[in-house]
């Protein structure tokens, strides 16, 4: 007899994921994680190149490959702060860090509302925050049914929101589109140039992938053990 669940598959889908039945893709994830859950700090990421660079690093399973886009489904996001007393230490563990904007952990940790650090002026040569904002964007690319990470940085966070913006203005969950990520080049005020994200929407997802995305996204977030 077949499942609700069971028949929510999409074979001739170029998406892995919607190739297998939610319940099958849960279990998964569920039996695979185990107790210790989804840690995001684990997951492969997706590089953003410096110096005004035009393609993505993206993992692959022979290595990284260069693309000028990436195309997928964000299924989670978090907004994040963190900061380095060295800025020059960024690669390494941060010396605070908050994954709900509000509580710092580390040192100087406490209130990121309060905290000098998150003001504007108190970064590296008296520009930009010393504590920066960033969202972790969670992507489920078609060829895999674990997501990938993209980190907007600050320079890109205006953009990002602006596209969760619009969705919401139409009353779309941004896991009910398929969502194309680009870069622009920009200059700072000091005519530095640097890559920004570019976010716009492919396509509406069809009512079948929709329910698909609903039963997976509560898979994720149920999953999900925070970490940078």
């Amino acid at each position: 007899m077949t499942t609700e669940t069971e028949s929510l598959v999409i074979a001739d889908s170029k998406y892995l994921l919607f190739r297998s039945s939610p319940e099958e893709t849960a279990g998964a994830i569920k039996v695979n994680m185990g107790g210790s859950g989804l840690d995001l700090s684990t997951l492969p990421r997706i590089k953003i190149p410096s110096g005004g660079g035009s393609a993505f690093e993206v993992p692959t399973l022979e290595g990284t490959e260069p693309s000028k886009t990436v195309e997928g489904i964000i299924c989670y996001f978090n907004d994040f702060r963190t900061y380095w007393a060295d800025p020059e230490a960024q690669g390494t563990p941060p010396d605070c860090s908050s994954n709900n904007m509000s509580e710092g952990r580390g040192d100087p940790g406490g209130n990121c509302i309060l905290c000098p650090m998150g003001a504007w002026g108190s970064g590296k040569s008296g520009t930009g925050q010393a504590c920066s904002t960033k969202r972790k964007m969670l992507i489920i690319t078609s060829d895999r049914t674990l997501p990938i990470v993209i980190d907007a940085p600050p320079t890109s966070l205006k953009s990002v929101k602006a596209y969760f913006q619009n969705l919401a203005s139409f009353s779309t969950r941004f896991y009910h589109v398929m969502s194309e990520i680009s870069l622009d080049v920009d200059k700072n005020d000091k005519g530095i140039k640097y890559s920004k994200l570019n976010v716009k929407m492919k396509r509406k997802l069809d009512d079948k992938e929709r329910a698909i995305m609903d039963i997976y996204v509560g898979s994720i977030e149920s999953s999900v053990v925070e970490g940078n």
